[in-house]
C-alpha cells in the first residue's frame, strides 16, 4: 500500500471490515487500531492514556505502510468528558479531579498526571488523553522529525489539539 495522506486529503476513504469491500477501500485487518475505550472507573484513565501512548510510538516507530488509528475517547464508568479532559464537569474551565494520591508518598504512580496544588504535598490530578496526547505531539514537534502519529480519533478536540496535530502533518511534508 502506497497510500499517502495528501492521496486521500479532501476525499471520502472506505476503511472495510468486509472483505466484499476491500476493492472499494483499505482492508481493516491491515491497521494497528488502539480503542481501549471502556473504562471501569476514573482510575482507568492512567491505562487508557498508556495505551493511546504505546499507539503512538508504535505509528511513530512502526511500519511506513501500515495504517494506524488511535482513539483517545472512552466510557462506561467514566464521562466521555473526563476521558478527554480531566476535568469535574463538561466545561472547558472546569477543575480537574484529584486522583486522591498525593506527594511524596505516590510520586511514581501516575508520572504522566499533572501535580497540583502545591504546597510541600502536591495533589496528583487527572489529566485526560486530548490534554495528553497533544502534550505528546508537542514533544514529537519539538524534535522537527517526520513522525506519523496515524489516525487520532478524538471526542471533544479543543484548537491545541487539533493545531498539533496540524503541526505533524506539516512536519511530515517537508
Amino acid at each position: 500500500m502506497d497510500t499517502k495522506l495528501g492521496d486521500v486529503r479532501g476525499k471520502y476513504m472506505i476503511l472495510s471490515n468486509n472483505a466484499a469491500f476491500h476493492n472499494y477501500g483499505l482492508a481493516y485487518e491491515l491497521t494497528s487500531i488502539q480503542d481501549n475505550f471502556h473504562l471501569k472507573t476514573n482510575w482507568h484513565l492512567y491505562s487508557k492514556w498508556e495505551a493511546v501512548k504505546t499507539q503512538l510510538d508504535r505509528a511513530s516507530n512502526g511500519n511506513n505502510n501500515r495504517i494506524y488509528i488511535n482513539y483517545l475517547s472512552g466510557s462506561g464508568g467514566s464521562f466521555p468528558y473526563f476521558v478527554a479532559s480531566g476535568h469535574s464537569s463538561p466545561g472547558t474551565s472546569a477543575p480537574r479531579l484529584s486522583t486522591g494520591l498525593t506527594t511524596p508518598g505516590w510520586k511514581d504512580s501516575y508520572p504522566d498526571f499533572p501535580r497540583t496544588s502545591c504546597a510541600g504535598i502536591c495533589t496528583i490530578s487527572f489529566e485526560g488523553t486530548n490534554i495528553l496526547t497533544r502534550d505528546k505531539l508537542k514533544y514529537y514537534n519539538s524534535l522537527n522529525m517526520k513522525r506519523s502519529v496515524g489516525i487520532i480519533m478524538a471526542d471533544f478536540p479543543g484548537e491545541s489539539l487539533i493545531s498539533h496535530v496540524i503541526d505533524n502533518n506539516k512536519n511530515l511534508r517537508k
